[in-house]
């Protein structure tokens, strides 16, 4: 018994197993075309377990444990430049990814139902992996992940 207490005491105190602060900036340029998507959205996140979320989504088909926690959402601004400054209290090294949500190029679609039929406008997503060398201990963020400028028309075969 004392000796499980000891060991308790000792992992509980050990620096190692405690939560530490990281941080990450990104900056990047989007457009559509000439144009500036004002209408994107810009998403980080911090993947949570990822092997844990795969079993739980895949093979049991149900909602993870432990969600991925979103770590910032921004937008554009009037010459389509972002930038991103984020930090979060994490056990684990962060393993980040970027989700765009916008409408470049308004891809329509047709939603037939017995009343009449309706165009909506779509909403495109991609995903980019933050590479985890640009992630940084501490409050502020030692490197910045330069994205460098995308054109949102691009599509994926």
């Amino acid at each position: 018994m004392l000796q499980t207490l000891l060991l308790f005491l000792l992992l509980t105190n050990f620096p190692v197993l405690e939560n530490r602060m990281q941080s990450i900036k990104i900056r990047g340029i989007f457009r559509c075309g000439k144009e500036i998507p004002h209408n994107a959205t810009i998403e980080l996140w911090d993947e949570d377990q990822p092997l844990l979320n795969f079993i739980h989504q895949f093979i049991i088909q149900k909602k993870s444990l432990n969600p991925d926690d979103k770590l910032f959402t921004t937008h554009p601004n009037i010459n389509g430049t972002f930038e991103i400054n984020a930090m979060h209290d994490e056990f684990t090294k962060l393993n980040l990814y970027m989700i765009v949500y916008h409408q470049c190029e308004h891809l329509m679609h047709c939603k037939s139902n017995q009343y009449k039929d309706r165009m909506f406008q779509r909403w495109r997503r991609f995903i980019f992996r933050i590479p985890g060398q640009y992630v940084s201990d501490g409050d502020i963020a030692m490197k910045t992940f330069d994205l460098g400028t995308w054109n949102l028309q691009f599509k994926f075969m």
